[in-house]
């Protein structure tokens, strides 16, 4: 027996001071194929989260078997009402911005900055533009990233 009760394969940054990993380059589930590769080796239960945009991709990854569960994070960020929305007939999609060349990072740190606000009871405020959420998620890391790698190294090579 093991006390894990759920895998949850998910992406974008792993540590403080990790590099963006889904700053608008990949398209769809990013993790779906290592998931569905995954719950051949287990029989715990696997969520997937990262890159799910869509009621129709989030059924279809569940129809089809690729995960158990699915895990939201940015589409929670535009629509924090989401799962509702979903279990009404139709589901409503969220409408996710659109940003003109942004810099290595900057949708992420605007992503974060913005699920940080929900977080904090902050979310009636208005939004951040990209450069805004760079400043405020280069200063909360700030002193993160020191105690991140005196515990764990340099992981960003």
């Amino acid at each position: 027996a093991s006390a894990i009760d759920l895998i949850d394969t998910s992406g974008g940054t792993y540590f403080p001071g990790a590099k963006a990993a889904s700053d608008g380059r990949a398209k769809g589930a990013y993790f779906r194929d290592f998931t569905r590769a995954a719950k051949t080796r287990t029989k715990k239960p696997i969520m997937l989260t990262g890159g799910i945009k869509t009621w129709e991709e989030a059924a279809d990854i569940l129809s089809d078997g690729s995960a158990d569960m699915i895990g939201l994070a940015r589409s929670l960020v535009i629509d924090p009402s989401l799962p509702k929305s979903w279990a009404q007939s139709p589901p409503r999609n969220p409408v996710f911005p659109r940003f003109d060349n942004p810099p290595d990072g900057g949708i992420t740190a605007w992503y974060t900055m913005h699920l940080t606000q929900i977080a904090e009871d902050r979310d009636a405020e208005p939004p951040m533009d990209i450069p805004d959420a760079i400043d405020a998620y280069e200063e909360r890391d700030k002193d993160r990233i020191p105690l991140w790698r005196a515990r764990f190294g340099d992981c960003t090579a």
